[in-house]
């Protein structure tokens, strides 16, 4: 697994083209890696990234599998160690270990449409129906919750509509070592091509 990090140019032509939308960002992201990887490349190079604003900087992560092969474009500046081999994870999460995390996350549900055969996936508008959403994601992925919040719901553009999400700040405890593993690798949710399902972890406090 690597993971790279970038500063955005806001000045830079490519970098405002992909700020404009989610879908523009994932196409400027997925234009690093190779494309002849099956049907679906994100998915197969476990491809995610998540686009960091605090008001004076964009940064912008992103983590796969496999190294990026191309250069990103003008605008994007590459931080020195990037990409960084975190093959070692797998020797480093282990049960009962705690750590501080940030998700920005897209908690839907599936429901029927009548004499449609496809169901449609729609935004948890209830924050009880949100914290609940993310309390089962944490069993399913190997991890408790011991605190958390919500901040910056956003409505992100796509080619041909938007999603919403939210962003959770918290901590969490690891309960199961190899399902916390696959979470932090495949992401977490719906949206993952769009910027969701990236867990940002540091060392809790």
């Amino acid at each position: 697994m690597y993971l790279s990090c970038y500063i955005l140019n806001p000045r830079a032509a490519e970098v405002r083209r992909a700020l404009k939308s989610s879908y523009e960002m994932h196409r400027t992201v997925m234009s690093a890696f190779r494309s002849n990887v099956g049907d679906s490349p994100r998915k197969d190079m476990n491809i995610l990234y998540r686009l960091v604003d605090n008001g004076k900087v964009h940064k912008l992560y992103v983590s796969s599998s496999e190294q990026p092969i191309k250069q990103m474009p003008e605008g994007f500046i590459k931080v020195q160690g990037s990409p960084k081999d975190l093959s070692h994870l797998d020797n480093i999460f282990d049960i009962g270990q705690l750590y501080s995390f940030d998700l920005m996350a897209a908690p839907t549900k599936k429901i029927d449409i009548p004499g449609k055969k496809n169901s449609k996936r729609v935004f948890l508008c209830k924050l009880e129906e949100r914290e609940d959403w993310l309390k089962t994601k944490a069993q399913q992925n190997g991890f408790t919750l011991l605190s958390f919040c919500e901040e910056n719901q956003e409505g992100n553009k796509l080619k041909d509509g938007y999603y919403n999400s939210i962003v959770f700040k918290g901590t969490l405890k690891v309960t199961d070592k190899e399902k916390f593993l696959n979470a932090y690798k495949k992401g977490i949710g719906a949206e993952k091509a769009f910027g969701c399902g990236m867990l940002l972890l540091s060392p809790a406090l």
